[in-house]
């Protein structure tokens, strides 16, 4: 075995010499848990621009998509500790 993988922190791992399969299984689970608490824009699947927005039903948007919800829907902002809070997986408290 042998090869290298990205951690949940983006740091490269060797994965050669006394590696073993548990370890593997590991490496792969915290992947998985890291890609699953990225946020992503609720407007479309396909956006991959990064969450800046937040509406009064708690979507998630980027700021192109965030910007056009609020002709619909109050849209703001998010504040810089919001944006960590959010990406640690924590809930904010209002909108």
């Amino acid at each position: 075995m042998g090869g290298t993988i990205k951690d949940p922190m983006g740091e490269v791992r060797d994965l050669s010499g006394s590696c073993t399969i548990e370890q593997l299984k590991a490496a792969v689970v915290a992947v998985k848990a890291a890609r699953a608490s990225q946020l992503h824009c609720a407007m479309h699947t396909t956006c991959t621009e990064p969450v800046t927005h937040i509406d009064s039903k708690g979507y998630a948007y980027c700021t192109g998509h965030g910007v056009a919800r609020r002709v619909w829907c109050p849209c703001r902002k998010l504040r810089p500790h919001e944006l960590r809070k959010l990406q640690r997986g924590e809930t904010i408290k209002q909108y």
